[in-house]
């Protein structure tokens, strides 16, 4: 049973590209990053977690895609369909068309489910920002008290000036950096799927995700950003599949085994992949945070692979080789979510 998790955000948050990409955030928080917070926070509080399969086998989720009050975002699928807003310039068309990165459920099973190579939408569902495509455009608009109507964004980012202070043994500079953080609208924030492989692990994930939240995530979480509570939890959250295709579609990323790469179809598939890696940003030990993880490449959010084998993916350990006895294993899950279509 798949169930959707919202989360509210209650201090703005950030969602990293890169150490040296502060000045721009992500939109969504990928599925590999989610688990593994949830892995290094309840790691403490669950004892049997040391055994990294029983945890990381015993769950999968999606990547955190936004919500706006009932509406459910999912990412646009890398699907070879053609989008028509019917009459109309044909570049500017193009143009809205590149732009939309998420689709409302219903638009998204529509656009699954359709035989056509074309199919066609109302421009008027996307949002100003061009990159949500609604049910309908009351999603993002709002009367006010004199019954004026007027649009609305889901979310805003702003950037913060902030000053990296040197430690005492540097003989550096004061210097100015900036940092992007999304700020979002009421009853608007980003939610997860997950589905469970019983319920004691459910719990316990639970109990973990309460904690992360008052913790944060993203980045800069000393400081108090990424700090949330979760809103709301719908149960036996449904996405109406009837086509048959016989391809995967990926809800967060993906990392595939040697044999389920072997199986994978790729001239008849289509995706995207992204590189994971950084820094040991968060270990607990001060010398390790300066070093890099391994890096892999996952198949992103939206891919569609063909197989004609049962496709689950893998979680590898991305620990750099360092020859410290206290050095610690760097999990990344690559088994999300995927989509029979």
């Amino acid at each position: 049973m798949i169930e959707a998790i919202k989360l509210r955000f209650i201090t703005p948050v950030h969602f990293g590209r890169g150490r040296e990409e502060l000045d721009k955030t992500e939109l969504l928080y990928h599925s590999d990053s989610l688990k593994s917070a949830i892995y290094a926070v309840g790691l403490s509080l669950f004892k049997e977690w040391k055994n990294e399969k029983l945890f990381f086998n015993s769950f999968r989720i999606s990547s955190c895609f936004p919500y706006a009050n009932d509406e459910y975002f999912l990412p646009k699928p890398q699907l070879k369909k053609r989008i028509s807003f019917g009459k109309g310039n044909d570049d500017t068309l193009a143009k809205k068309v590149k732009k939309i990165e998420y689709l409302e459920k219903s638009v998204f099973e529509e656009y699954v489910n359709s035989n056509n190579n074309e199919i066609q939408l109302n421009q008027n569902n996307i949002t100003p920002d061009g990159l949500f495509v609604c049910k309908n455009d009351l999603t993002f608009k709002k009367t006010d008290n004199k019954g004026n109507v007027y649009t609305f964004s889901f979310l805003k980012t702003k950037v913060q000036q902030r000053v990296k202070v040197p430690m005492e043994w540097e003989n550096e500079d004061s210097e100015p950096f900036y940092i992007d953080r999304i700020y979002f609208e009421k009853n608007c924030g980003i939610y997860f799927l997950a589905e469970f492989e019983n319920e004691k692990i459910r719990e316990q994930v639970f109990k973990t995700i309460a904690l992360l939240g008052e913790n944060g995530i993203g980045t800069d979480r000393t400081v108090g950003n990424g700090q949330f509570n979760i809103a709301d939890t719908q149960n036996e959250f449904s996405i109406n599949i009837t086509s048959n295709i016989g391809k995967y579609l990926s809800l967060g990323l993906y990392l595939p085994s040697l044999e389920e790469h072997s199986n994978i179809i790729f001239d008849e598939s289509n995706w995207n992949l992204l590189k994971r890696g950084g820094y040991m940003a968060g270990s607990e030990f001060e010398e390790f945070m300066h070093l890099r993880k391994k890096s892999i490449y996952m198949f992103g959010e939206g891919s569609v692979l063909k197989s004609d084998k049962l496709l689950k993916g893998k979680f590898e350990n991305l620990v750099p080789e360092w020859n410290n006895e206290k050095i610690h294993a760097v999990w990344r899950d690559g088994q999300c979510l995927l989509l029979k279509i």
